[in-house]
């Protein structure tokens, strides 16, 4: 199993929200870069990166520091964040990003999603799944779409694209486990998906457990930051 650090961006700082919540933010780094610096330098090779600025307005803002990732460390750059056009698209993977993280474009334009993914190789998506009580949650966790999960997920993959992210919204940032059955249905029910775990990870606990599943990738964030999972210890989970 892979685990992929998370940086969420606001400001070009380095924060967490509780459940998506900006009113509970939290700022671990004034400067977004300085935890590339650590994950960098304890062996990770592959960064998760949100713009919390784009996801609210639309207007990706984190760009020039996808341009900084790629030339001082060479680590491939998951992004996700506001992405709704395919000037975005272009503009990111331009800067260095290798995946496209996006939820919302599939469900409000799947035509032009269609169009992107045929463009640019459903090799270089990512769908983001973000559910709170089983509804698919779209533009920054939002609004509720009209599309379930499955449905979601059957569009992808009959685009060629295999990765899909979810999180469970209830569980982010709360550092009170991962959601564990969520996972085992969803890999069950469609096992040519290639599932990254998102929300809810706490202690190291939680990575055996993500692995004993055989949950392929996981994403990463707060219990980091926190110091509940030492860097030291996931490094064996690093590529």
């Amino acid at each position: 199993m892979l685990i992929v650090p998370a940086i969420d961006i606001l400001n070009n700082k380095a924060v967490r929200l509780l459940k998506g919540d900006f009113g509970r933010m939290t700022v671990y780094y004034e400067d977004a870069f300085e935890p590339v610096r650590l994950f960098y330098e304890s062996g990770f090779r592959r960064m998760h990166l949100v713009d919390l600025d784009a996801s609210r307005t639309g207007n990706i803002t984190a760009d020039t520091l996808v341009r900084r990732i790629k030339q001082e460390t060479g680590c491939k750059i998951h992004f996700g964040g506001g992405i709704r056009s395919s000037e975005q698209i272009e503009l990111l993977l331009n800067a260095g990003a290798d995946k496209i993280i996006t939820g919302s474009l599939p469900v409000t334009d799947p035509g032009l999603f269609e169009e992107m993914v045929r463009e640019y190789a459903p090799e270089s998506f990512i769908i983001a799944m973000d559910l709170l009580e089983d509804k698919v949650k779209i533009k920054g966790w939002t609004e509720t779409a009209a599309v379930s999960a499955g449905e979601l997920i059957s569009f992808g993959l009959q685009l060629g694209i295999r990765e899909f992210l979810c999180t469970d919204i209830s569980r982010d940032g709360t550092l009170e486990g991962p959601s564990l059955d969520l996972y085992k249905q969803l890999m069950k029910e469609y096992p040519e998906m290639t599932l990254i775990a998102s929300g809810g990870i706490g202690s190291m606990i939680d990575i055996y457990d993500l692995e004993s599943i055989s949950v392929p990738m996981a994403v990463a964030g707060k219990a980091i930051y926190e110091k509940a999972i030492l860097l030291e210890e996931l490094k064996r989970y690093a590529g």
